[in-house]
């Protein structure tokens, strides 16, 4: 388990940025002159190369393409007489045909077929340039493709004796760019660090109860160090910080984000989250609640917050001083399993995570899906984006998208087959959590609908239990989804196999999986 506390407030949503390609001393202080605040003025989060910071690598702004959702490629005369110019095309392309980009094109007094078939000047600066590579082939043949490849795409022009300004022709790109930035989803904003402080970690100095170590955390892109529990028989973590830095009236929250893996044990007795707040004066409130970490441990290894407390941010002339722990003192449970991040982040802008999706169901055997909530003790979920589904990031094989599911009262997401060669679902999660002795099945819920098609060769399904000290047991069956075609769509379950959940003590990790090596095509829809 991992563990920091965070103080956190709402957050803020930024849109998805918009990465401009063009020949810079041609257009720079004249068409792009007048694009940028354009779409700026229209809440467009844009980026152009000199937003760049001087003295970093040219390498960097293709790292800002593969940052961006969209991308605008202003084909000019002059265009092909620069080597960086179809640089960033060529990783336009790539990103484009890994399905993260989407690209208009833009013709600017320059016609789609002269950039397409390399006509006029146009085609001739290509040429000059593409015999100063001569000794990259490569190169140059990647050139060639991605300047075919985006004039496919459908695109905007303004012709050399077009009727229209140049301002029209600008409102016309900001409309279609804002257009398809309405389909794309906005990000939120990461947590804003404003301090970090040591957090006192009982014990944490010896090394028969704790050892250090460091890892890269994705969220502050940096090494953090963490200490490592070996064993306790109790625990305390406390911690403190000032409210002078934070904003006065917000709402803030403490949580301690942790991180249980499936092998820690000796969290079955509740641990107690206190929060106090010690203002001028010597007044004091005090928050306190309970809860049992072995609800958190999980198969693979996920992070989850937990709540220690929340209070609203005093004025700066009444600042406050917040003090918040997480103990256990039970000595007669042995503790392991635990990893503690040494550090308290306060951080600004936070938006709270969903529940995420389900896609494939563990359940006690005998009881259907659809006569148990959600809620129920005896049903566990593997989440969607945690199921392996080769090929599931291509647009071209598979999509993603919600649909409203009336059990669990909430949108799920399900993941849509458009066409593969063949199929490869897995998984896999921990007995930790199942009730030892009960037998579980293990159910794939799948929608075939009447235009599907590929299925007459069967699919294998297999189920394997990896017992600690490494012995397994393997099932394995194959059956015809064709049979499973339906003219009315209606879910279906298909089951992996059953097993005995061993006692905690023995716990086993299972692995699941479903696959198909001939072509499919049509709509398999699973959740």
């Amino acid at each position: 388990m991992a563990s920091s506390s965070v103080m956190r407030q709402v957050s803020t949503a930024i849109q998805p940025q918009v990465f401009i390609n063009f020949r810079g001393s041609e257009l720079r202080r004249s068409f792009i002159a007048f694009l940028e605040p354009a779409m700026r003025e229209a809440n467009i989060n844009v980026f152009i190369d000199e937003l760049e910071l001087m003295g970093t690598d040219l390498e960097n702004l293709l790292v800002r393409i593969e940052e961006s959702k969209v991308a605008l490629a202003i084909f000019s005369k002059d265009y092909t007489s620069s080597v960086w110019c179809l640089d960033e095309l060529v990783k336009i392309k790539e990103c484009k045909d890994q399905g993260g980009l989407k690209v208009i094109p833009i013709f600017y007094k320059l016609e789609p077929s002269v950039v397409k078939y390399l006509q006029g000047s146009f085609g001739d600066n290509f040429r000059n340039l593409k015999r100063n590579h001569q000794h990259e082939p490569v190169k140059t043949q990647k050139w060639e493709e991605a300047l075919t490849s985006i004039t496919q795409t459908r695109g905007m022009r303004l012709p050399e004796q077009s009727d229209r300004s140049d301002k029209e022709f600008i409102n016309s790109i900001v409309k279609e760019v804002k257009k398809l930035l309405a389909n794309i989803p906005i990000v939120e904003k990461p947590p804003r660090e404003v301090t970090n402080q040591r957090l006192d970690i009982t014990h944490s100095e010896k090394p028969e109860n704790w050892t250090w170590n460091s890892i890269y955390d994705g969220q502050s892109e940096a090494d953090i160090e963490v200490a490592m529990l070996i064993t306790v028989y109790w625990l305390h973590i406390t911690g403190n910080f000032h409210t002078r830095k934070l904003t006065p009236g917000t709402k803030y929250e403490v949580v301690f984000i942790l991180n249980l893996d499936d092998t820690a044990a000796g969290w079955e007795e509740p641990v107690t989250l206190k929060l106090k707040l010690e203002h001028r004066g010597g007044s004091q409130s005090i928050q306190e609640r309970t809860l049992s970490l072995d609800d958190y441990i999980g198969d693979g290894n996920n992070w989850v917050d937990i709540q220690v407390g929340e209070f609203e941010a005093p004025p700066k002339s009444a600042a406050a001083k917040i003090f918040f722990s997480l103990h256990q003192y039970v000595d007669t449970d042995r503790k392991d399993g635990l990893v503690v991040k040494d550090h308290l982040k306060i951080a600004g802008e936070y938006l709270h995570r969903r529940k995420p999706p389900r896609e494939l169901i563990i359940l006690p055997k005998g009881k259907p899906p659809r006569e148990v909530t959600n809620q129920s003790r005896g049903i566990f979920f593997v989440p969607a984006r945690r199921l392996d589904i080769t090929h599931s990031e291509n647009p071209e094989n598979w999509t993603w998208s919600s649909i409203y599911d009336g059990q669990s009262e909430a949108d799920i997401e399900v993941a849509t087959l458009i066409t593969v060669y063949w199929l490869h679902i897995t998984g896999n999660f921990h007995t930790r959590k199942l009730t030892p002795g009960t037998k579980y099945e293990v159910v794939f819920i799948l929608k075939l609908d009447d235009t599907a098609s590929g299925w007459e060769e069967p699919v294998t399904l297999k189920l394997k239990l990896e017992h600690r000290g490494g012995s397994q047991s393997i099932q394995e069956r194959t059956l015809s989804l064709d049979d499973y075609i339906d003219d009315e769509n209606n879910w279906v379950d298909i089951q992996v196999g059953e097993f005995e959940a061993p006692p905690k003590s023995a716990a086993a990790k299972i692995f699941f999986l479903c696959i198909n090596t001939w072509t499919l095509i049509g709509r398999m829809v699973s959740w």
